[in-house]
């Protein structure tokens, strides 16, 4: 099994929000205007450091940072990919937390729309993925575009929210990510925007192992010998597209 790790060395901007997914190859061939990120990252991190806003949990510095959910961000990765790796049977890669609306392209070709922040975007990038010198692009909104009055409509009257309008938004209940971010009584409105987990890429030939889970069955203390007994389940899956295999575990 091969591994990249990308959490290092992105590039982020923002752009209007109607610079949709149709906008890649425009966006992708600016050269200025990108700032340095790492992962995992909320773009309010980055443009904290390079002095765009200021801290938005501090004082009342929220309110001049509400155009950020107003925007797209795209995140810019180049990475390299070796012989070893094209010549893994399955190639993946794994976004474990995009928030929120995100949209994926690796060298131009356009992997897919993800819409959740709890579950990861998986894809089997083997057939674009290429030796030497790739780019990843994804694209990400705060979700809430995608939504409106005619949509809320019926659940208005069961969706809890402060009556404060800088409080809260009925919308949040159509968008898979942290309801708190849109603000309550405890806290102010700072819609979360980013790539929040880790990012890499694994290559796996014939078997991957999907899931492992241990249980503790049993514990023995002899003599001051501590020992447990332990319970493996794991989830191994066949690669190939129909035959079975034989294999053993070991």
């Amino acid at each position: 099994m091969c591994k990249i790790d990308l959490n290092e060395g992105w590039f982020l901007r923002y752009e209007e929000l109607y610079l949709g997914p149709e906008s890649f190859q425009i966006i992708s061939n600016r050269e200025n205007d990108w700032i340095a990120a790492d992962l995992p990252c909320d773009v309010h991190m980055p443009l904290i450091e390079n002095g765009i806003i200021k801290e938005p949990l501090l004082a009342d510095n929220c309110f001049s940072c509400e155009w950020i959910e107003d925007k797209s961000w795209w995140f810019k990765k180049v990475f390299d990919a070796d012989k070893k790796l094209l010549q893994e049977d399955v190639v993946e890669l794994i976004l474990e937390s995009l928030d929120v609306e995100a949209d994926i392209f690796l060298n131009g070709f356009y992997l897919g729309h993800h819409k959740s922040a709890f579950y990861p975007f998986v894809k089997d990038i083997k057939d674009f993925v290429k030796l030497g010198e790739n780019e990843l692009i994804i694209r990400l909104t705060s979700g809430l575009e995608y939504f409106s009055e005619l949509d809320i409509a019926p659940f208005k009257k069961y969706v809890g929210m402060e009556k404060n309008a800088k409080r809260g938004d009925e919308r949040r209940i159509f968008v898979r990510k942290p309801q708190y971010v849109y603000g309550w009584d405890w806290g102010p409105r700072v819609a979360s925007c980013g790539i929040m987990k880790n990012a890499y890429i694994k290559g796996y030939t014939k078997l991957a192992i999907r899931h492992v889970h241990v249980v503790t069955s049993k514990i023995t203390n002899n003599n001051n010998n501590n020992n447990a007994k332990l319970k493996f389940e794991i989830e191994v899956e066949n690669l190939h597209p129909y035959a079975t295999i034989d294999a053993k575990l070991k």
